[in-house]
């Protein structure tokens, strides 16, 4: 079975992917520390949200603070 055939890999119009952590780590090439300090203070912190003690980030909102970046 192939994982769009797949009932939760359907999402609702208007959700995007949410990343964890250790998605950020990999796609942003930073360390562990480097990200929970962002998610907690840094750029990441205004597009992170907790699910219980668990951090997510959007994907698209992701997208969307690394294409406003010119550095």
């Amino acid at each position: 079975m192939d994982d769009a055939s797949h009932p939760s890999s359907v999402r609702p119009e208007g959700f995007s992917r949410t990343l964890t952590p250790a998605q950020l780590m990999e796609r942003l090439q930073l360390s562990e520390n480097t990200v929970y300090h962002e998610l907690q203070n840094g750029c990441l912190k205004d597009i992170a949200f907790r699910i219980g003690r668990q951090w997510r980030v959007s994907e698209a909102a992701l997208e969307r603070l690394m294409a406003g970046r010119t550095d």
